[in-house]
Order: structure tokens, then sequence, then C-alpha cells
């Protein structure tokens, strides 16, 4: 039979089960909730129109004809793949994946449409994302015009971006050439990132030019290292010449540690001597840590010898660990030899804490014998929780005995932890029983809620009543909270009806709460259906906050609209605020005009407040227009923040121009703060630069503090200068020593010398110089 024929057959199977009743009930939903909303379902498309056109393409000549090396699939192997899809896990998806790709594309149409009908909107989704991203191999501009029309913002996305990664893979220039012609806001974001793979493997320059251009600060780490690793592969001195001109500190570490790695494969001593010309500091170690690491896959005692001969501190520290992991990957007793003739101290307890869990693996006996001869502290903590997941895995009764030969502390709970873990899957009833026994305290509580989790598994209700009979107290309590969302998960119905038979109090509220949010992720419309049945009360409100965000996401009109009904309190208010920020990134103007129908009060002030949020994601300049139509006041103002923390994120130029115009007062100071944050991380020279524009005041305090906390960590020097220029005394002692501390972590040498200079009470430089 015909690989689409048996995906056809599977897919209406699967459609068909579960689906008449799930989706019989959310349709019955949606429209009450529809009957009392004021306006329209919002558009698609995004603002001014559809997306780009793409010249259309004459499929590719085999689109009629199967791709890959496997056979066709038959009806059974579709059924079994689409049913372990549905219930989760890679491997399945991967599977799925494959036989999706050994389809015919010019059958993915009629597909999807069989596609759209399953009950599962996050397995709709992905399963959507597959088929597209196969159909734009051969007709991107159809797949693309299909993606366009998909309903709600983040499934239209999910399916947009699908198309491009597919799209830029064959024809990474046209695909980029479209992206940038999307119009500003959360779309073009992510499109020019999701390109920028595609694009760096052909032209890795031009993908680097778009990285500098696009704007991107959210985005640029996973475009740094996917231009980086791409350059790196063909030409790593080239890339490292470029990396070194990164304005970014955080993204330099990031680019170096890329390039160190690409270079050490194919030469290690050139790129050894790369990375130790690099300037001392974070971006050194890094790129030494990663050249060293990838070194040590191929010659790792080499590696280790050179790693061993660099200057103590972090440096030489990360490149031990880095060594030790790779070399216990191939010859664990060879590493084991090695690390015990390194000099103890943190040099030897990193190189321990890497190959832990190797050792514990191959020889469980080794490592616990030289466990019992280390100090207690983190490493020996490390060595022995990898031990006792190993025995835990392999015998739970066995991996219980030893542990309780422990001394008592948090590493033994830990490890306890993981073993009644491992018997609660095997022997429950066992496990049990042992946690029983166990006197009161973090161990027993700890090991209850494992049973539990364990338990519930196999037979909850065997579970639920095991956790009735224990004695009232917080570990009863914490077991009930657990058991909501193992019982949901097999019988949402008993799980309902084992909450209404609770004695009323906190704990009840409690599952209820935990319980509406497990059965919302898995069938919104009977969790929503139960939580109006509820009684009025603390319990029903807390339960319609968990529903708040998956209902916003499924439904923001009705969710809006189901809003107005309810008490005034924080449930409104968090559904009012979910529902709104949804609805304008679909629609705003619609979502705009439905809040300002709203009786003055909180429940109005969070939807505006919303709206603002949600509005920025797309168009950040008309929701700033927006925020200037508000009231004066607190829900101005918090409007305000919310475009400012978003638009700083995409464009931190036009938020801080933005910003600028605001007046003196604790609005501007948390404004700047929020683009000074954004902007340092990416651009600090830029950043600087504008905070130097800014007046004297407590809005520039404020830049130059959020400043210094965001580039003293990756980038100590750049924030000197600002430390200490700044005005009042004692916040200027604070931020030298918080400088000075991370400094002299990542570059002792260079923090000495600049603490030995600067105005620091010599007390204060004591302390900070006797930290162990």
């Amino acid at each position: 039979m015909r690989v689409h024929t048996a995906i056809l057959a599977a897919l209406l199977a699967l459609a068909g089960f579960g689906a008449g009743m799930m989706l019989g009930r959310w349709m019955v939903l949606r429209q009450a909730a529809a009957a009392n909303a004021p306006l329209a379902a919002p558009e698609l498309g995004t603002k001014g129109g559809r997306l780009p056109l793409i010249q259309a393409r004459k499929p590719a000549g085999d689109a009629g004809k199967t791709t890959g090396q496997r056979e066709p699939a038959t009806i059974a192997e579709m059924e079994e793949a689409l049913r372990k899809a549905m219930r989760g896990g890679s491997r399945a998806s991967k599977e799925l994946s494959d036989l999706i790709r050994s389809m015919n594309p010019a059958d993915i149409p009629q597909l999807l449409s069989f596609a759209e009908k399953l009950p599962s909107a996050n397995y709709k989704s992905e399963l959507r994302s597959m088929l597209l991203a196969r159909w734009a191999e051969t007709d991107a501009a159809a797949a693309m015009a299909y993606a366009d029309k998909v309903a709600g913002h983040q499934h239209r996305l999910q399916a947009i971006l699908a198309v491009l990664r597919s799209w830029a893979d064959s024809d990474a220039e046209s695909a980029t050439a479209w992206a940038q012609r999307l119009p500003p806001g959360q779309l073009r974001r992510q499109a020019i990132s999701a390109v920028s793979y595609g694009l760096a493997q052909k032209n890795p320059q031009a993908a680097f030019a778009l990285m500098e251009s696009a704007g991107l600060a959210e985005h640029r780490w996973g475009m740094t290292h996917q231009v980086f690793s791409a350059w790196a592969a063909s030409d790593p001195a080239g890339a490292a010449a470029k990396a070194a001109q990164l304005a970014s500190g955080q993204q330099r570490q990031q680019a170096f540690q890329v390039i160190g790695s690409q270079w050490a494969e194919q030469d290690p001593q050139a790129a050894l001597a790369w990375a130790r010309a690099l300037p001392a500091g974070r971006e050194q170690a890094s790129a030494l840590s990663s050249v060293i690491s990838q070194w040590a896959a191929a010659d790792p005692k080499a590696a280790a010898a050179t790693a061993v001969s660099l200057p103590a501190g972090q440096p030489r520290n990360n490149a031990l660990a880095a060594v030790a992991s790779q070399w216990a990957g191939t010859d664990l007793p060879g590493v084991v030899a090695w690390m015990q003739q390194l000099p103890e101290g943190q040099t030897q307890q990193n190189a321990v804490n890497s190959l832990a869990w190797q050792w514990a693996q191959t020889d469980p006996k080794g490592a616990m014998a030289y466990a019992q001869t280390m100090s207690a502290g983190a490493s020996r903590d490390s060595l022995l929780s990898s031990i006792g997941n190993q025995m835990a895995e392999q015998g739970p009764q066995a991996a219980l005995t030893w542990v309780q030969t422990l001394p008592a502390g948090q590493i033994r709970n830990q490890i306890m932890g993981s073993v009644v873990t491992q018997l609660a899957w095997s022997d429950p009833q066992a496990a049990a029983a042992f946690a029983d026994n166990l006197p009161a305290g973090q161990a027993r509580s700890q090991a209850i809620r494992e049973v539990v989790s364990g338990w519930a598994q196999a037979d909850v209700g065997a579970a639920a009543r095991w956790v009735d009979a224990l004695p009232d107290g917080s570990s009863k309590r914490e077991a009930q909270l657990q058991l909501a969302g193992q019982m949901v998960e097999s019988d949402p119905q008993a799980a309902a009806d084992y909450a209404l038979a609770m004695p009323a109090g906190q704990t009840r509220n409690d599952f209820i709460n935990r319980l509406a949010s497990a059965w919302a992720g898995n069938d919104l419309a009977s969790a929503i259906a139960w939580v109006q049945k509820l009684p009025e009360g603390s319990a029903r409100q807390n339960a319609y906050s968990s529903l708040s965000a998956p209902w916003a996401e499924a439904d923001p009109q009705g969710a809006a609209a189901a809003a107005q009904n309810l008490p005034a309190g924080e449930a409104q208010n968090a559904l009012m605020d979910r529902a709104a920020n949804r609805w304008a990134m679909e629609n705003p103007k619609a979502a705009a005009a439905w809040a300002s129908q709203l009786p003055e009060g909180e429940a109005r002030n969070r939807a505006w407040s919303g709206i603002a949020a949600g509005w920025a994601q797309t168009e950040p300049k008309d929701a700033a227009a927006f925020v200037s139509t508000l009231p004066a006041g607190d829900v101005q103002n918090r409007a305000a923040e919310a475009v400012v923390g978003t638009w700083a994120r995409s464009d931190a130029t036009a938020a801080a121009a933005w910003v600028s115009g605001f007046p003196e007062g604790a609005l501007r100071g948390r404004a700047v703060e929020q683009v000074v944050s954004s902007w340092a991380g990416e651009d600090p020279a830029a950043a600087g630069q504008w905070i130097q524009t800014l007046p004297a005041g407590a809005s520039r305090e404020s830049a130059i503090g959020a400043y210094i906390s965001q580039v003293s960590g990756s980038a100590p020097e750049l924030a000197v200068p600002w430390v200490e220029a700044i005005a009042d005394e004692a916040n200027r002692f604070n931020q030298i020593e918080s400088v000075a501390r991370q400094w002299l972590e990542s570059d002792r040498t260079a923090a000495l010398a600049w603490l030995a200079r600067v105005n620091l009470p010599e007390d204060r430089k004591k302390g900070l110089l006797n930290r162990p």
C-alpha cells in the first residue's frame, strides 16, 4: 500500500477516537462564550495585509515520488507511530517524522485537512509543522499560504516558522530576503533567527551581516552559535577575527567557545595557540575549555597534559574538568588514575565532578571506595549521588541498604529520594512500607512524594488509599497535591470526585488548584466545565487562575467573555490580563475596543495592561501610541512598563528614544532600567553612550545600576568607569564590592590591580580578598 494511503487511514482513525466527545464539549463551550462576546473573532494575518508573497516555484522533479531509503509504511506501522506520538516522546516523534519524509508531497494538503481534526492541540501543531516542512521542500509558496491561515497566534507562528526553516535549508538567500520584508514585530524577529542557520551553512559572512543588522537582542545568542559554528568549520581564523569585533562580551564568549571547538577538531595546536593569545579573562577561559575539551575527544592524554600546564585559576579548572568528562567516556581507568594524581583542592574536585556519572555507572564499587577517602563537600556529594542513582537502577533494595549506611544529612536524603523513586516503580508497596518506617522529617516527606509519583502511574486507586491512610500533617498534604497531577492523567473525573470529597480547607483548595492546572493541559474544555460548576469560594477562584493561561492561549475571546462574568478578584484579573494579551497579539484594535467597553476597575486596568504587552510583541510603536491614550496614573504606568520591556528586547534604540520623553519619576526610573538591562547585554557600548545623554537625576542612577549589573559578570572592565562615577558613596562602595567579587573569579590579576587603586575602605578590600 502507498505511504500516503496508510497515513490517511491512520489519521482518520485517530481523529475519530476521542475527537467527537472532546470537540463536541469544546464547541459547546466556545459557542456559549461567543454568545457573550461583544466583538467578532480577530482576523488572521499581520498588520497591513497578508505575508509577503513568495514567487511560486515549479515543484521539484521528484515531487510525486517518495524520498529517503526506507520502504513505504504499512497501515499498522503508521497507526502505531501515531499512537506513540500522541503519547509523546522524542523517539515517537522521530519515527513519525521519518515516515512523513517518505511520503508524496502532493498528498500533504489532503493529509493536513485530516490532521486539523485531531483532538490534541499540541499534537496537531506538531504534526502540522512536520507536514508543512515536508511540503515546503517542493512548494514553499503553497506551504506558506496554508501556514498563514492557521488559526491562533501561536499555532500560526509555529506553522510559518516550520515552512521558513525548511525553505531556508534549500534556498537560504530567498528565505532570508522574504523574512527581511516582514513588518517589525515578533514574527519578523523569529523569522530572521529561523533563516540564519540555513544562511550560515552557505554564506557565514552574509549571516553575520544579517545578525548585526537585525537588532534581535533576544535571538542573537542562538544566531551567534549558528553563524560562527558554520564559519569556523571552513575558516576558523577568519571567524575568530570577526568574533573579536563583537561589541557584547557575552556574545564574544559564545562565539569564541564554538570557534574553539570547531578549530580544535581540525587543528588542536593552532586552536590552542589562538586561545592562549586571547586577553586573559572569561572569554579566554571559555575558549581554552572548549579547545581542550574537543582535543580530549581525540587525544585525552595530550589534552590533559596541556590543561595541567595552564596557570592556576578558573580557566585551568574548567579545562581539567572538560578533559575528565571526555576521557571518562573512552578510558575510565586511565582518567581515574590521572585524576588521583592531581593536586588536592578545587582542581581535583572539578575533575571528580566531571567523571562521577561515568565512574559510578562503570565501576560503582571503585567509586564507592574512593568516595570513602574524600573529605565532606560538594565533590563527595556529587560522586555519592551518582553512585546512588546507578545502584537504584540496578537494584533498588540493595541501594536502600547502602544509602542507610551514609551519615544523616541533605545528600543522604537526596540519594534516598532517587532510590525510593526507582523502587516505587518496580515495587510500590515495598517503597511505601519503607517510607512509612522513616522518622518524621524531610527524608520521610520526600520519600512519600516519590512513592506517590511512582505508585500512581501503576495503580492510582491504591496510591490514593495509601495517601488517605497517612497521618495528618505536612507530609500527607504534600502527598495529596502530588496525587492530584497523577490522578488527572489516568482518570480526571475520579480526581474531581476525590477533590470534592476532601475536607474543606487549604489542602482541598490547593488540590483543586493543582487538579485544574493538570486537567487543562489534557482537556481544557472539560477542565473549564468542571471549574464553572464548583461552589463559589477561594478554591474556585484559584482554579480559574490556573486555567487563565491555557484558556487564553486556546480561545482569547472566549476567555475574555468568561472573565467578565467572574466576581471581582485576582481570578478575574488574571484571566482578563491573559486573554487581553493573547487577543492583542492577533487583533490589537479589536481587543482595545472590547476593553474600552468594560466598566472602570481593576479588571479593565489589567485588560489594558495585557493589551499593551501583547500589542508590543508585534507592533511596539503602535502599542506605545495606545498607552498614551490610557488614563494617567497606575494603569498607564503599568502598560508603559509592559511595552518598554518588550520593545527594548527587539529595538533598544527606539525604546530608549520613547523612554527619554518620560518625565522624571518612578516610572522613568524603572523604564530606563528595563532598556539598559536589555541593551547592555547586547551592545554595551551603545547602551553606555545613551546613558551619557541622560541628565543627572534618579533615573540616570537607575540606568547606571542596571548597566553595571548587566555587564559586570561578562565584562567587568566596562563596568569599572560607571562604578567609580556613582555619586552616592554607600551605593558606590557596594557596587565596587559586587563587581570585584565577580572579577576576582574570572580574572584575579586584573581585579587585584583595580582594587589596589580604587577608592574603597581598606577593611572592605581585605574582606574581599580574604573570602574563601
